[in-house]
């Protein structure tokens, strides 16, 4: 069987190996890159059957050759023995050619090549035949013309390209480390070497005069197109017309740091730098990702379009984890930041290397699908490809973002909630009700009423509400009065992701002990309001085809002692219901309350339509319509707050309720009553 060169090579170094081998360690003695020896370990396995020989993977040691002595001493022989072995093989051969014809600014005939590589012309000839394939990949053709030479023919951007493809499939991996060292590498039979040393000079100039500080594999491909483009430019090869100077383009001579290096460029070679030439040196600039994340730049700023897909890109992750990268201070600022010169790059087809790439196919494969997925979206919306090193990139995000999510993810604390209701009773009590069964101890509920606008400056992690609300300062949540499947997720992710926050210091100081009589006046009012709202409590039966605003209109005859204050009621009533519905079908019951200047006592009725509903579409088959008032001069209505409460959480009570039970309505009532100032009034002392 014949062997590829640089497959001869593998098997070579791992037959003569007597242990596992590393993959940097044969990546190493072949001057290749990782990426392009794992490309290379895919095409041996079907190679090694036909010797019966298996390529093994030890963990933390590398990868070996599994198989009998004999056949393992076989093949080492047919090796050893073959054409490929030798280190000068057509397929390096073939490699450097190639180089050297990129390089040329003009043509040379095939003598020239036949000196440098050190082989007859025929072996030229037949090289150059066999790259032809490889050149029209990229828009190129072989020309061969006697008497005048061997040079590719095509668009000067398509030079560019193939020049930069050659460099990233040929560099080392430790061709930085040559590059800082000033040592020759292989890259360099592309590279004029005299000229790559001068740029690099002028780019580390570059970066500490306008503090533009990239990484070092942006570095290394901004360095190469510089050096490839300068080299192209000096012998007269331009991106289109040669006749028009970047200066002539106002966009361009508002970039400060463009400027300077084109200025820089130009002193140092003697170029006439043109519009095209430095739009397309500005587009690598702004493609070249940055060393580290600038907290002082907002790469969202005025930007939504980019917010928006990074959202959608997110959408491939569980809500609860979604919801945590979206709002963590590190990962979407850096996923920004990432992505502003990644965009560049996909639209330019500008290539990067990833020597991390198949480690993170390997070792981290969930990641990287949903990496992949979120290529997909980028595809999507702005119609370019991600190529699959870029895909490795994002993954590496994406994996550094949910281990920050793991490390974290118990439970650090209780997550102070608000819910917000205009009254403070009512359709609030009921979502209190809701939110307590839901998630138990991993939440403190605080209700609010008119008071809402004073919430800003309470103790509270978010805020619930049903209807809109603008807080500042405060993430407010809006839901349905019965909490939906969709609700219930959304407050579990808000809770997750407070519950993982630093608990936030309550400026607030304690208040002082109250004095006894402050206690004993508490005491009375409560009692007072008990004895009031018992004693004034009212079943009431109406017609079945009352409307919805005679329906308020009887509470508020029945709760005003004076035809103003029955009109205020009235009036209170609609506005509560104008902020947020009171009619809750649900539970078939219209739950119409108010805080209110109409009355100065607090009120609870009940009104039953004479049928079985009330007819009135915007009642929506309701069986039963519940009052309830309270005064707008007291800060607190303890009683009122108590009845909701009980009325959302005592099954008994609702269920009465429900079924028209009225004696047990008033037994009920009467108990839980009892019950509420038993617990309380202690805790007034």
């Amino acid at each position: 069987m014949e062997l590829e060169p640089r497959i001869s090579q593998i098997l070579f170094i791992l037959l003569e190996a007597n242990r596992p081998i590393g993959i940097d360690e044969i990546a190493t003695q072949l001057s290749i890159s990782r990426r392009t020896l794992y490309r290379e370990l895919k095409n041996i396995s079907p190679i090694l059957n036909h010797w019966q020989l298996e390529l093994e993977t030890v963990s933390g040691k590398g990868v070996c050759l599994k198989g009998s002595e004999e056949e393992r001493r076989t093949l080492l022989e047919q090796i050893q023995h073959s054409d490929a072995f030798d280190p000068k093989n057509r397929k390096a051969r073939q490699t450097v050619l190639s180089a050297l014809l990129l390089q040329q600014t003009e043509p040379k005939k095939s003598f020239y090549f036949a000196s440098v590589l050190q082989v007859s012309e025929s072996t030229v000839n037949n090289d150059l035949q066999d790259l032809v394939p490889w050149f029209r990949e990229y828009g190129l053709e072989i020309l061969k013309r006697p008497g005048y030479g061997i040079y590719p023919e095509g668009k000067e951007t398509d030079f560019r390209r193939t020049c930069l493809r050659w460099a990233h499939e040929n560099q080392e991996f430790d061709f930085a480390e040559r590059i800082r060292q000033h040592h020759k590498s292989e890259v360099f039979h592309l590279l004029d070497s005299k000229m790559f040393y001068q740029i690099m000079d002028i780019l580390l100039e570059f970066q500490q005069n306008f503090k533009f500080s990239i990484t070092e594999g942006f570095f290394i491909i901004l360095l190469m197109y510089l050096t490839i483009a300068c080299h192209r430019m000096s012998g007269g090869h331009y991106l289109k017309s040669a006749d028009v100077h970047w200066q002539t383009e106002e966009a361009l001579r508002q970039d400060p740091p463009l400027v300077g290096l084109l200025e820089q460029l130009e002193h140092t070679f003697g170029l006439h730098i043109t519009r095209e030439e430095a739009d397309a040196i500005q587009i690598y600039l702004k493609g070249a990702k940055p060393r580290y994340l600038d907290k002082e730049i907002d790469f969202l700023q005025d930007d939504n379009d980019l917010a928006s897909l990074i959202r959608e890109m997110l959408d491939c992750f569980e809500p609860n984890v979604r919801f945590y990268l979206e709002h963590d201070s590190d990962f979407f600022p850096a996923l920004a930041a990432h992505l502003k010169p990644a965009l560049v790059r996909f639209q330019h087809n500008i290539q990067v290397d990833n020597p991390l790439l198949q480690e993170v196919k390997d070792n981290y494969p969930e990641l990287y699908q949903k990496a992949v997925y979120a290529g997909e979206i980028i595809k999507k919306r702005l119609g370019y490809n991600v190529p699959e090193n870029e895909i490795g990139l994002l993954a590496v995000h994406f994996g550094g973002a949910l281990f920050r999510y793991h490390h974290t993810c118990k439970m650090r604390r209780q997550v102070s909630v608000g819910v917000v209701c205009s009254s403070g009773i009512g359709i609030s009590r009921l979502l209190t009700a809701q939110l307590q069964n839901a998630f138990d101890e991993k939440i403190k509920l605080s209700i609010y009423g008119e008071s809402f606008q004073d919430i800003g400056a309470t103790h509270v992690d978010f805020i619930i509400t049903t209807f809109s609300l603008d807080v500042c300062g405060k993430r407010v949540l809006q839901v349905h009065p019965i909490l939906t499947d969709s609700d219930i997720e959304h407050i579990h992710q808000y809770i997750s992701f407070y519950a993982l926050q630093p608990d936030q210091p309550n400026e607030q100081r304690d208040t002082p002990p109250q004095i006894l009589t402050d206690s004993i006046n508490q005491m009375l009012t409560i009692g007072r309001d008990a004895k009031l709202l018992l004693s004034r409590f009212a079943i009431h039966h109406v017609s079945s085809d009352t409307q919805f605003n005679a329906l308020v209109r009887f509470f508020g005859m029945q709760f005003g002692q004076t035809p103003i204050d029955q009109e205020q009621i009235y009036q209170d009533i609609l506005k509560r219901e104008r902020i947020c519905t009171q009619i809750v079908p649900e539970y078939n019951l219209a739950f119409l309350h108010a805080r209110t200047a109409g009355t100065k006592e607090p009120g609870f009725l009940i009104a039953y339509p004479d049928g079985n509903t009330f007819t009135d579409p915007y009642l929506q088959g309701c069986t039963v319509a519940i009052g309830m008032v309270m005064p707008q001069t007291e800060k607190q209505n303890e009683v009122l707050e108590a009845i909701s409460d009980m009325l959302f959480s005592q099954d008994d009570f609702l269920n009465a309720i429900l079924n028209r039970e009225q004696s047990k309505i008033h037994s009920l009532l009467q108990e839980l009553m009892k019950e509420y100032l038993k617990n309380h009034i202690p805790n007034i002392f």
